[in-house]
């Protein structure tokens, strides 16, 4: 079920405060600053054909995080079909 997943990878991030660290800069000096979770959410490709799956993958791996805004954590669910994920 994807909506379970969403709320779980949802939960995760609310609870775990390193993956809603980001490293921020103020005047040459570095500090971690937490942000909220409500931003987060785990986008969805639906009917996705076998080499759109391959390059999303590969897309989205090449990605880097940018550490003064991201999550550190990724989530898309990518969909041949109502069935197959």
């Amino acid at each position: 079920d994807q909506a379970v997943l969403a709320d779980s990878l949802q939960y995760i991030v609310a609870r775990h405060e390193s993956l809603r660290t980001v490293f921020k800069d103020h005047e040459g000096i570095g500090y971690q600053q937490i942000i909220e979770s409500v931003d987060f959410e785990v986008s969805h490709i639906k009917n996705a054909s076998e080499t759109a799956v391959a390059t999303q993958i590969e897309t989205l791996t090449k990605i880097p995080f940018d550490l003064a805004n991201d999550y550190m954590l990724r989530a898309r669910i990518v969909s041949k079909s109502d069935t197959d994920h």
